[in-house]
């Protein structure tokens, strides 16, 4: 896993969780209100990365998995572009679909 990534994620939430609070009228710790990521407290910083790992870790198959069904219906209908889908290929398109919609 890449840190930047994680560290992106976090400062992502960070920046999202305050706008909700704000409009929903909660008071967030005076410590994270209107700061950037930077200049939050250690334990605030280190607790959002870890949230975030754990979000990339948990939907990382899902994000491959969409972009694997993608890339198959791009590439096959590249090459068959006149062609309707049927027998395997439509079961495995509908298979990656199935497995799309769990998500």
């Amino acid at each position: 896993m890449s840190l930047t990534s994680t560290t992106e994620l976090a400062k992502f939430m960070h920046i999202e969780y305050e706008r909700a609070a704000k409009k929903k009228g909660w008071n967030t710790q005076d410590s994270c209100r209107n700061k950037k990521f930077e200049d939050l407290p250690l334990e605030n910083r280190l607790t959002m990365m870890k949230v975030a790992e754990a979000v990339i870790l948990r939907f990382r198959d899902a994000i491959i998995d969409q972009r694997d069904f993608e890339n198959f219906k791009e590439w096959y209908n590249s090459r068959h572009p006149n062609l309707i889908t049927g027998g395997d290929v439509k079961w495995k398109l509908d298979q990656l679909a199935k497995r799309r919609e769990k998500i």
